[in-house]
């Protein structure tokens, strides 16, 4: 079974009237996520659409019952590339859900001098 996504951040900053293309998720992101029963989880992938680094990206599932999965350890995703997502489902059953990415644009700070 497909499932389509609307992160919530998306409403959110459909609501608002976001035009930045930064802070808007349209055109920041695409999360192509889906649970996968064989793995019992939620796999895929998330692609960084632009052309600065997408900073502390942490992904949550919510489940039509209420409960969350996740959230995600924080990454970092380079500018225009994609990292995999990988969210094990732990012994909970899955019926509805929706996805969230948390996330900053900007520079990633090299703190390992």
């Amino acid at each position: 079974m497909v499932r389509i996504l609307v992160p919530m951040m998306l409403l959110l900053a459909a609501a608002c009237g976001q035009d930045d293309p930064e802070s808007n998720p349209e055109t920041t992101y695409r999360l192509d996520i889906a649970y996968d029963e064989v793995q019992n989880a939620f796999t895929g992938m998330l692609h960084n659409l632009l052309d600065k680094p997408l900073v502390d990206v942490q992904i949550t599932v919510r489940l039509s019952d209420g409960y969350e999965m996740g959230t995600t350890d924080p990454v970092n995703v380079a500018a225009k590339q994609t990292v995999a997502v990988h969210l094990p489902v732990l012994g909970r059953p899955v019926g509805g859900w929706n996805a969230e990415v948390q996330y900053q644009v900007g520079s990633v700070v090299d703190t390992s001098s």
